[in-house]
């Protein structure tokens, strides 16, 4: 099979590079933004860390004064084909499960839509502030950055780190070794040691430090891991659910159901109600990541879920980080 699929990928890899070349070359025309901007992207098709990288970012530029403008797609959302600037009484069903997270997590400026430029055009020109973020940023051409940051995701096999759809990835492995481009190694606590041999052989300029050690009851009350019963039940809407899983089994839990669903997907009042009640059923507790919760903190119930947050500490790569801010006069 992986043979009949190489001609395809190759395709697509075509199709990627011919894009790139055309950008820059300024044949396709970009926007030069007035401010410095930062994008955080990913080659994968996701699961690479990308949205709690995000947001220790704009927290730790926010601690150093900085306010910033942060453009997203709110992939999946009613609001991905408008230009919207987020409020705190929007909901997770108007604006999509990251975007929401964001909100709750910073206190930045987010803009929605699929086209960023026209959002940022709408709405920057009243709005005070140090940096433009890019989220998911790295295919996202039409807008000139001055950092360009890309994770990767190390929990991936190594056999899928190829280009779709051979592969996991969106484009070839090769712009890693771009000088103008920042990469850092992604879910290292996730990834086998034959695998991580190989991502750390690439070009990059350190590795992000995940923890998951942290549990929420409701999302507000911590709880201490080894307190939780270890017969539990699962439900996730995550690109790469199974990291989660064995994030869970490797702390001794034992995962009696596991409601997956697809990445991004609306989970509605009455599926929830449906989990909430095998798990009172069953006498289990109910887990989920902190991106699944903003799906369903409005719903009767979800007060009685557990949450495990997944949050980064920029330890390892500090002085990278301060360099680059530096550089950009941040």
């Amino acid at each position: 099979m992986k043979y009949f699929l190489f001609p395809f990928s190759s395709i697509m890899d075509l199709i990627a590079m011919s894009r790139r070349f055309l950008y820059e070359k300024k044949i396709l025309k970009s926007l030069k933004i007035n401010k410095p901007v930062i994008s955080v992207g990913n080659l994968s098709m996701g699961g690479s860390g990308k949205t709690p990288f995000i947001i220790a970012l704009v927290k730790y530029l926010e601690s150093k004064g900085k306010k910033g403008v942060i453009l997203t797609r709110g992939y999946k959302s009613p609001l991905e084909n408008a230009n919207t600037c987020l409020s705190d009484k929007m909901k997770r069903e108007q604006i999509g499960d990251e975007a929401k997270l964001m909100l709750d997590s910073f206190n930045s400026t987010i803009l929605v839509g699929k086209d960023r430029i026209e959002s940022y055009q709408k709405f920057a020109g009243n709005l005070e502030h140090d940096f433009v973020l890019l989220d998911d940023g790295f295919q996202h051409l039409k807008i000139q950055r001055d950092w360009d940051i890309l994770l990767i995701d190390t929990s991936l096999e190594r056999e899928k780190f190829k280009v779709v759809p051979s592969g996991y990835l969106r484009e070839h492995p090769r712009l890693i070794h771009q000088d103008k481009i920042i990469t850092y190694l992604s879910k290292i606590e996730f990834s086998n040691n034959k695998s991580l041999e190989f991502y750390r052989s690439l070009k990059n300029s350190g590795e992000l430090e995940f923890s998951d050690k942290n549990f929420y009851l409701g999302n507000k009350s911590r709880v201490e891991g080894q307190d939780v019963q270890k017969e539990i039940m699962v439900f996730s809407s995550i690109a790469r659910p199974e990291n989660f899983i064995a994030s869970l089994e490797s702390k001794g839990f034992r995962i009696q159901k596991h409601f997956c669903f697809e990445d991004h997907s609306f989970i509605d009042e009455e599926k929830f109600a449906e989990i909430i009640n095998l798990g009172s059923e069953y006498n289990m507790p109910i887990i989920c990541t902190e991106k699944d919760f903003v799906k369903i903190e409005s719903f009767p119930g979800a007060k009685r879920i557990i949450v495990n947050r997944l949050e980064v500490s920029f330890e390892k790569i500090l002085s990278s980080i301060e360099q680059n801010l530096k550089r950009l006069h941040l």
